[in-house]
């Protein structure tokens, strides 16, 4: 993009807007492509060409369809790892629900064949875990079983964040391979 271009691009709203709007079905398929749910795209377009709208100040003026697909492409992708974060296992244990409580089956958007699907899941992901070495089953259960950040799990084993960050990837690793073997 030439210099006078660019100076109009950054500084006229509605050149902005006629440049973004060209491009509004390419950011829509963009953003269909990766959440599967038409009824989202067009919220997330919104949210996507705000952030295009607020950012464009960072745009350097070449390849403004790339720039603004990778912003689409990154909020896509955070939407839906946020929204898949909000899933939660049901334990079916009946004595976790006290009396009075509500039954959590009930309550699941689950069949109770995906949760005992679930359940058993789990149970094998435990299993795996209990056979590594006690460096890599001590940390990974006290990131993702008591929920401590790297930092304080560094400081309670004394030793520095790297060692940590390290054992939890191997630990990881770890689990992922026993579990792809597992499931063959």
């Amino acid at each position: 993009m030439d210099p006078m271009t660019r100076i109009r691009f950054q500084t006229e709203e509605t050149t902005f807007d006629e440049m973004l709007t060209a491009h509004e079905n390419y950011l829509k398929k963009i953003i269909f492509n990766i959440l599967k749910d038409t009824a989202e795209v067009e919220d997330l377009y919104q949210e996507t060409a705000q952030k295009i709208y607020t950012s464009r100040r960072t745009f350097r003026g070449d390849n403004f369809k790339g720039w603004i697909a990778r912003i689409a492409v990154n909020t896509a992708i955070n939407h839906k790892k946020k929204n898949s974060a909000g899933a939660q296992l049901i334990e079916l244990d009946d004595e976790n629900v006290q009396p009075g409580e509500q039954d959590p089956v009930r309550n699941s958007f689950l069949s109770p064949r995906e949760i005992l699907d679930q359940k058993e899941k789990s149970a094998e992901i435990n299993r795996i875990i209990d056979d590594l070495p006690e460096i890599y089953r001590s940390v990974i259960r006290e990131y993702y079983i008591s929920e401590l950040s790297m930092q304080q799990i560094a400081d309670q084993f004394g030793v520095n964040l790297r060692t940590i960050e390290t054992r939890i990837y191997r630990a990881r690793k770890m689990v992922s391979e026993k579990w792809r073997n597992h499931a063959h």
